[in-house]
């Protein structure tokens, strides 16, 4: 079973890259390695934490697809069983105007 979670509160407990109970560290490696090969240099910047099994998406995307693309994405990359996508969507363009 996936879960996938947009929560942004920040008071649940921390990530970090290490491995824990036998987890591959090349989980969040590959993840990364994953958004890369979307071909979309907006995903690049995508940091990519790991919490057990757990996959936690931050940083900012342009837009609502490339927020939804970062987390079909890391869906696909055998290991993962929840992402908690905390991606903003941030389009600079209307902040300019």
């Amino acid at each position: 079973m996936i879960f996938v979670s947009d929560r942004s509160d920040r008071d649940r407990e921390p990530f970090t890259k290490l491995p824990q109970d036998g987890i591959d560290v090349s989980l969040s490696f590959n993840v990364t390695r994953a958004l890369c090969a979307t071909g979309y240099v907006q995903l690049r910047g995508v940091k990519v934490a790991l919490n057990g099994e757990v996959i936690l998406l931050r940083g900012s995307v342009p837009s609502y697809y490339m927020k939804q693309l970062a987390q079909a994405a890391a869906l696909v990359v055998p290991g993962v069983r929840e992402i908690r996508n905390e991606l903003n969507v941030s389009d600079h363009r209307i902040a300019q105007e």
